[in-house]
């Protein structure tokens, strides 16, 4: 993306949003011999060929208009009811019955949230917000809404409610792609000058856009990397108002990584993880709160309970060097628990490890580990569980981290039902890297253990040696 002749090498047609290094060192690669004029015009002609295929479409056919047709809204949701994590369930708080009165409390409650705003921005049809996912459902009867700027407001509104759902989180102003407008001369030669009124339009409004500071505390001025790990100071005091005015309060996270939740985590009865949930996310919320799907989605990262379990930062650095020794890795190398680790989620329903076995117990470096997994839905429900693989080298003569996550494996189980989850992991897999030799597959044992998450100390573990 930075080196024009590297690019038209490996077949890389098209540059967007500017016209960046093909404009400016195309003409003299091909010139100079280092670049086929062959490759430049098969390029133009894949483009070409795009642009032909739509040619012959008018305006009113859906392929022209991008249409969004039924089964991408459904799939929208599948993905956004996937996505949710449930971290706490206070005495099986949820699901509700619909019958409840909920008080719907947070500015995000009310506002289409799809995240970046940078080069991962998308253009939806619609968004929608939980709100508006809830007004849908059969919660509507019994739904009041308050925006939570002011706090003694907000908890009086919860008081009368029968629950409250509290929405909090971050936008594309706490996090985001940010390159600020006196950042290093060295990443701004990488954006070359708008060579069109139309390209010269777009920069002065992301110009604008990135000099202008976020107006909530803590946040950056177009996204970027976040200042703290906490929601911002007005959430956390609206959360605690509302948890304090009504116990039977579930707090709603938007975010796209992790969030510490310390001074209000043991007051909220229950708490999801909704990242950012796309076009259909308001509905995925309503059918999670109301059991229509049982949250199945599990952790990518760790939640720590301090900012110092997590390896030193510096938004301002131009460089920085990490190794080894961070997120699940290193909270248990120095002994520290996470908040919710890594893989955490709760469900509707209770699962029960029952055997894990394997296909071979002697492998080679070049084989795939087999590993089988026998799972019981021993709950009321059905649901979704994610049998986690983790793998210690036992015989290593390096420094390595007591486990690693190498594998795992999503499966749908009915209620009363059980399942064998296969987990293949290959054995390359479990190298580590050496700066002089590349990547080095020890011979000897490793432990196998399949959990729940990273601090799962309830696995089943099974040693097996790579020769």
């Amino acid at each position: 993306m930075r080196d024009a002749k590297t690019a038209i090498l490996a077949g890389q047609d098209l540059e967007m949003p500017f016209r960046s290094m093909y404009v400016a060192d195309l003409e003299q690669l091909v010139e100079a011999g280092e670049v086929p004029a062959e490759l430049v015009d098969e390029a133009a002609r894949r483009i070409l060929r795009q642009q032909f295929r739509f040619a012959g479409r008018g305006p009113d056919d859906p392929a022209t208009r991008g249409e969004v047709r039924q089964d991408h809204r459904r799939l929208a949701l599948e993905v956004a009811e996937k996505s949710i994590v449930l971290l706490k369930n206070r005495d099986g708080l949820l699901p509700l019955t619909g019958q409840e009165r909920v008080a719907v409390i947070g500015r995000l409650a009310n506002v289409a949230n799809t995240g970046d705003e940078g080069s991962s921005n998308t253009h939806p049809a619609y968004v929608v917000t939980p709100l508006e996912g809830l007004r849908e459902s059969a919660l509507a009867a019994g739904l009041t809404y308050d925006d939570g700027n002011d706090a003694a407001r907000a908890a009086q509104v919860a008081r009368q409610a029968d629950l409250a759902l509290v929405v909090v989180g971050y936008t594309h102003l706490d996090e985001g792609e940010f390159i600020a407008p006196d950042a290093d001369p060295e990443i701004l030669k990488l954006f070359p000058a708008p060579v069109s009124a139309e390209e010269a339009a777009i920069a002065a409004q992301l110009q604008q856009a990135m000099a202008g500071a976020s107006a909530r505390e803590g946040g950056s001025s177009m996204g970027g990397d976040r200042k703290r790990l906490t929601p911002h100071e007005e959430d956390e005091a609206l959360i605690q108002a509302v948890t304090a005015a009504n116990p039977r309060t579930v707090v709603a996270v938007m975010a796209g990584s992790a969030v510490i939740m310390e001074t209000w985590r043991e007051a909220a009865a229950a708490i999801l993880m909704l990242w950012y949930l796309g076009m259909e996310g308001g509905r995925a919320l309503a059918k999670v709160l109301l059991g229509q799907t049982n949250p199945g989605g599990r952790l990518p990262c760790t939640f720590p309970r301090r900012e110092e379990d997590l390896p030193a930062f510096d938004r301002d650095a131009a460089s920085a060097v990490y190794d080894l020794w961070y997120g699940y890795r290193k909270l248990e190398r120095d002994g520290a628990s996470a908040a919710f680790p890594l893989g955490f989620g709760l469900s509707y329903t209770t699962f029960e490890y029952v055997a894990l076995t394997v296909e071979s117990d002697r492998v080679g470096s070049a084989d795939t580990i087999r590993a089988t997994v026998t799972l019981a839905n021993a709950g009321p429900v059905a649901g979704d569980e994610v049998v986690q693989m983790y793998v210690r080298a036992l015989d290593s003569r390096v420094e390595r981290a007591r486990r690693e996550l190498k594998g795992f494996a999503r499966v749908s189980v009915k209620a009363g039902a059980s399942a064998k989850v296969v987990v293949e992991i290959p054995a390359a897999e479990l190298a580590y890297y050496d700066v002089g030799r590349g990547w080095i597959v020890e011979p000897g044992r490793y432990a196998l253990m399949a959990g729940r998450h990273a601090e799962d100390a309830g696995t089943l573990e099974r040693v097996i040696t790579v020769e």
